[in-house]
């Protein structure tokens, strides 16, 4: 991370997986999601989508001198590996997009609470403020940085399944 023609810090693989699906430059990949915790169950165990689509948009509102974004995330991709989920019913497929989903916006809401922290606007925030209310960004360029930082964030994910790519829809090392 650059600012001001300063290097300030690093991104990890998966945040930088994470500022590319967020500005909608991700183009495909591997999507790794753990299992729900059940009991006692300490295993760490592992499902992944291989991502065919993602689209990102993003919309800023601004609400009496605060700023808002809302981000939407709708991704397609198939199923490559089952360690703890079982897809043989409808409900089963669902809890399983809905276990994703979860997941996608938790992870994506920490990077960005990373970038408001170092006050870094990896996401073009300060571009799409420009781009659509362009009197108020020369009025908040100054203390841009701070603005930022105190935004607020809204994330939506929605996952779609287009195939399992497992021949048997349960998990591997299921009896």
């Amino acid at each position: 991370m650059i600012k001001n023609g300063k290097m300030t810090g690093t991104l990890t693989g998966g945040q930088a997986k994470d500022v590319l699906m967020l500005t909608n430059q991700f183009k495909s990949g591997v999507l790794q999601v753990p299992c729900e915790k059940v009991g006692n169950n300490k295993k760490h165990m592992i499902e992944s989508i291989e991502v065919q689509t993602i689209k990102t948009k993003s919309k800023s509102i601004l609400n009496s001198g605060k700023l808002k974004v809302k981000v939407d995330v709708k991704m397609s991709g198939n199923i490559s590996e089952l360690k703890c989920s079982k897809l043989e019913t409808r409900e089963d497929e669902v809890k399983f997009m809905r276990n994703v989903e979860q997941y996608m916006e938790k992870h994506l809401m920490k990077t960005i609470h990373l970038t408001q922290r170092e006050k870094i606007d990896l996401l073009g925030i300060g571009n799409m403020l420009y781009r659509d209310h362009t009197k108020i960004w020369k009025k908040w360029k100054s203390d841009w940085d701070k603005r930022y930082s105190e935004a607020d964030f809204e994330v939506r994910v929605s996952v779609k399944i287009t195939n399992s790519l497992t021949t048997v829809e349960k998990p591997l090392y299921a009896k």
